[in-house]
């Protein structure tokens, strides 16, 4: 078994060697996977770990599935694990130890991609193409983040995407009477709200990741939603003008003062507070920002807040329905699994249009599947965000999970220093494009 460079890249030179060392002699002809139906016993323990917390919505909706699965499945018994915050780490040791469980919760991108190269996880193709009616139930492009050489490895269970929220009363307080919809629109509205002593957009700084969500969108507006893969693949150089200017952009927006003053030192905590208690205008964050607004303190803000997708660049190739983020949790089946076609059952109900309805009314969080629900149960801005991610043309994965990790620490990393000053977009690219090479 062979050690490749994405693997060391999330596991570490210390982890890779002992995983060598564990699945020496575990070939992919050797696997008991194979990719097919016929997988194994119909009774038995069902073992699935999942990260998060059991205490609250989510774990009571998954409860009455597993009981409903259990019921439907004489002689099945589902062990759930729920491992946290400790979840990868978890995944990670396992992975190792070659004692992953039947079932595991996962992420798309470069995340997947060493269990992929590890033989770690059963390609699902054939029981995909005998489950019409199920894929028939998920939006479109759902299965892009979970595909490698040719074959999908996993079934999607939720899907998250990154947005320009704004707070009604701010804008208009400020003159604004429409929310950007253009980059010179964004820009424009800084300088209004900065001039009124308002801070017009609310981020973390400190992790780097959410500053990287506006450069990268930032850069999908203006070479398209293929940029990334094509630069990727090699079929357009990390220093493409688009690339270039998104960095150009950025430093426009901070020099016109974006960000809340000593943004750099803001967490999440700090930013969601300034934008949940009204210090802030807008916030780029996440869909999950949904629940923050939905549980502050001032039960009015969610008749202030709305959002619109991140503005488009002048004469760029990017359009309103290519998102950052989209597809992105998901569920496998370990190649080792001696119950693969019940693992592919509970897998297949578990990301069904009626489950994934109950997980999405009941925690708001976004899935990709073509839910049925009562609209008037949620928030007005909640169905909105159902209804874009379902007439989305195209994703871009978010960077950190598309790039490999030691890829992604280094362009955070260029992108820390462009926002501080220390280099110029053409120097951060030219740099990342030679690291790149190596």
């Amino acid at each position: 078994m062979k050690i490749t460079k994405s693997m060391r890249r999330m596991l570490g030179g210390g982890i890779a060697t002992l995983l060598a060392v564990a699945l020496a002699g575990c070939a992919p002809g050797a696997s008991t996977g194979g990719g097919g139906q016929g997988g194994g016993s119909k009774t038995g323990t069902l073992t699935f770990w999942l990260g998060g917390d059991p205490v609250g919505k989510e774990g009571s909706i998954l409860s009455a599935y597993v009981a409903s699965f259990e019921s439907g499945h004489p002689g099945v018994k589902v062990s759930v694990v729920w491992t946290g915050a400790q979840h990868k780490q978890k995944v990670q040791a396992a992975l190792v130890s070659g004692d992953l469980p039947d079932v595991v919760q996962w992420w798309g991108g470069s995340f997947m991609e060493p269990l992929i190269t590890a033989n770690a996880l059963r390609p699902l193709d054939s029981y995909i193409g005998g489950s019409g009616d199920w894929q028939s139930g998920l939006i479109d492009n759902w299965s892009k983040n979970y595909t490698f050489s040719g074959k999908i490895y996993a079934a999607p269970t939720d899907a998250s995407t990154v947005q320009l929220y704004y707070n009604r009363d701010l804008l208009s307080q400020t003159g604004i009477s429409q929310p950007p919809g253009t980059f010179e629109d964004l820009l424009a509205a800084v300088k209004a709200l900065r001039a009124k002593g308002v801070t017009p957009i609310s981020i973390n700084g400190k992790d780097g990741w959410p500053l990287q969500e506006v450069y990268t969108y930032l850069a999908m507006r203006n070479g398209g939603a293929g940029l990334i893969f094509d630069a990727l693949s090699g079929k357009r150089p990390w220093t493409d003008p688009a690339f270039v200017l998104a960095g150009t952009q950025l430093r426009q927006l901070i020099d016109a003062g974006a960000f809340a003053d000593g943004w750099l030192a803001d967490d999440t905590a700090a930013a969601d507070a300034r934008f949940m208690t009204g210090k802030a205008a807008m916030y780029i964050f996440g869909s999950w920002t949904l629940n923050s607004v939905v549980s502050a303190d001032d039960k009015t803000l969610i008749d202030k807040v709305d959002y619109v997708p991140f503005p488009l660049t002048a004469g760029g190739k990017g359009t309103l329905t290519e998102l950052q983020g989209g597809p992105n949790g998901a569920l496998g089946i370990s190649t080792k699994s001696k119950m693969a076609d019940i693992a592919w059952e509970f897998i297949k109900g578990y990301t069904s249009v009626e489950h994934a309805s109950q997980v999405a009314t009941g925690t708001l969080v976004l899935v990709p599947n073509k839910i049925r629900y009562d609209r008037s149960t949620v928030p007005a801005i909640y169905n909105d965000h159902v209804d874009q991610l379902a007439k989305a043309t195209g994703f871009n994965l978010f960077w950190n999970e598309l790039l490999k990790p030691e890829d992604n620490t280094k362009f955070t990393d260029l992108n820390n220093s462009l926002a501080e000053g220390k280099i110029t977009p053409q120097q951060m690219m030219d740099q990342f494009a030679a690291y790149m090479k190596k």
